[in-house]
Parts: C-alpha cells; structure tokens; sequence
C-alpha cells in the first residue's frame, strides 16, 4: 500500500521487465555481453503486453500475471493470474495535464 497524490492509500503492483525474457538460447545468440542482443533479444515484449501491461490498460480486464520467465532455472513461469482493483488499473494510466509550474518551453 502506497499513498496516493491525494492522501488515499491505494495498491501498487510492482513488476519488473527481468521476468519477462527468452530463454537463454535466445537472449544470448549473439554472446552473453552483446549490447545488441541486450536490446534486441533479451525481452520478451509482446509477453510483457499481453499478460501485465494490456490488462492494466485502458479497456483491459485487470486480470494480469507478473512473470513469464525464470532466469535462475530458464524455463517459463506461470504465475497465477491476479486481478488488480479498479483504483490500481485507473491509477495507472490516469493522465493528467502537466502542471503550469513544471511547463516545458
């Protein structure tokens, strides 16, 4: 629980991009310290929209997961699905004007 702008204490749902890789294989075809395969193969994106970011979107269902991959074992990982409350999805992707004082010019 985290305090909101408004003093309200709200659910914060903390999700971190390191659980949503390729497998090992993948992530290091082109060597384990390869800049390009950091970027271009580590991450598996369109896992990471599809179970946490598209859910907590606008017009998703709030069901999300945190995780598809482990990278101590390198298998997948299928944590159970939650569903996040209706303040938490909102609050997520609630955009608001910026403010007058902080205006870029």
């Amino acid at each position: 629980m985290e305090r909101g702008t408004r003093g309200e204490l709200s659910r914060v749902i903390r999700a971190g991009i390191d659980v949503f890789l390729f497998p090992r294989a993948q992530r290091y075809r082109r060597g384990q310290y390869s800049a390009e395969g950091c970027y271009f193969d580590a991450h598996d994106r369109a896992s990471l929209c599809r179970v946490l970011l598209d859910p907590l979107g606008p017009g998703g269902d709030r069901r999300f997961q945190h995780a598809v991959h482990d990278r101590n074992t390198d298998t997948p990982s299928s944590p159970p699905t939650a569903t996040a409350p209706r303040t938490s999805a909102r609050s997520c992707w609630s955009s608001r004007p910026p403010r007058a004082d902080h205006a870029v010019s």
